[in-house]
Parts: structure tokens; C-alpha cells; sequence
């Protein structure tokens, strides 16, 4: 029984039909090359796909920032027009009580730098 087993192996392994067994192999590893290259170029076209995605969904979150960025400008604009108002009614309302006040700042940040 061994000796058919042998038998009948024997050609497959020497050559008598393990010319076609290579040949099916290398078509084999060939067709594996090829898939393994669309695979590598598919992934290549998703992962590029996937960066525009994101590169799109970073660009809006900056168009985003950009106009709650101009929002904090507008309101801090306004502020500033309204606090530099307000300084000027005082001024012009009270002169003299701003010119003391005025003064005593000036005392003030003199006698902390020593001055």
C-alpha cells in the first residue's frame, strides 16, 4: 500500500505531472500578485478618498472658527466703542473729578515703580 502511495506521488514530485502542478501554482502566486496589487491600489483610493473627507470637514470646521472669530471681534469692537464713550460723557460731564482721578492713578502706579 505504501508502495502505490509512492507510486503514484512519484511522478507529481519528479516531474511526469508536476510540470502542470507548477505551472498551476505559478498561475497561483500570479493571480495573487494581481489581487494583492488592486487591493493595495483600492486601499490607496480609499484612504485618499477618506483624507478628503476629512481635509473637507477640517476646512468647515475652520470656516467655522473663522466666523465665530469675526462674531467675538464685532462684540468686542462694540464693547470698546461703548466703555470709551462712557469715558468721554464722564470726562466732558465731570472734568474736574476726572482730571483728580487722573492725577491720583498717575500717584499711584508712581509709587509702585518706586519712582
Amino acid at each position: 500500500m505504501a508502495e502505490e502511495t509512492a507510486a503514484r506521488t512519484a511522478p507529481e514530485a519528479t516531474g511526469g505531472d508536476g510540470g502542470s502542478r507548477v505551472d498551476r501554482l505559478a498561475e497561483d502566486v500570479a493571480r495573487l500578485r494581481e489581487d494583492l496589487r488592486r487591493l493595495a491600489e483600492h486601499l490607496g483610493e480609499e484612504g485618499m478618498a477618506r483624507a478628503g473627507r476629512v481635509r473637507e470637514v477640517a476646512e468647515e470646521k475652520l470656516r467655522e472658527l473663522e466666523r465665530a472669530l469675526a462674531e467675538l471681534r464685532r462684540e468686542a469692537e462694540a464693547a470698546r466703542r461703548r466703555a470709551t464713550a462712557g469715558l468721554e460723557e464722564t470726562v466732558r460731564e465731570q472734568p474736574l473729578v476726572s482730571l483728580l482721578a487722573a492725577f491720583g492713578v498717575g500717584v499711584l502706579i508712581g509709587r509702585l515703580l518706586g519712582r
